[in-house]
């Protein structure tokens, strides 16, 4: 009965983590929403989006902490959503601004947890209370580089400040 006690006190956090969050190639990410809120990005350059008017954006933001020594830019993810690939457009460390030109981490800190925003035609994403997403890396090997991801809808509320995700995470259930 002891080690029934022990292995379920051992096992508990464990599992909990596996349904908060979700390791992929860079590290642990902690939550995936969606917004219709318009974000303030520094250096964002609206030529680059001639297609997609602001009245037809959605914002998909990432929160995750990075694996040790790793770096991020956001040049090394793109989210692919229904056919079409997205590039990140901005990185933060938590609650920071979000950067475009000049957000890259080079060396991540232990416990410090970053963002990465990408742009989305809301006419395709955001639709439903939940959306699966592939966030993929853009560098090889190919093997493991793109991660399924159940992004929350927050619908035209805020995106959840870093701050106020928990280190266990609050991801969607993964299906």
């Amino acid at each position: 009965m002891k080690k029934i006690i022990f292995l379920a006190l051992v096992l508990c956090p464990v599992l909990r983590l596996g349904a908060d969050s979700l390791p992929f190639r860079s590290g642990i990410i902690l939550a995936a929403e969606l917004s219709s809120a318009e974000q303030k990005i520094s250096d964002f350059d609206e030529a680059d989006y001639p297609d997609l008017p602001r009245q037809n954006r959605i914002y998909a933001a990432v929160t995750l902490t990075l694996f040790p020594g790793r770096a991020l830019s956001r040049h090394d993810y793109v989210l692919s959503a229904f056919g079409n690939d997205a590039r990140c457009v901005a990185i933060r460390t938590g609650d920071g601004p979000w950067k475009c030109l000049s957000g890259d981490i080079d060396i991540a800190e232990k416990g410090k947890k970053y963002g990465m925003l990408f742009i989305l035609d809301s006419r395709v994403a955001g639709l439903n209370p939940t959306e699966k997403l592939g966030l993929k890396c853009c560098y090889p090997p190919e093997k493991h580089a793109t991660t399924g991801l159940v992004f929350r809808n927050c619908r035209d509320r805020a995106l959840t400040p870093a701050s106020r995700v928990p280190s266990g995470g609050i991801l969607a259930p993964q299906k």
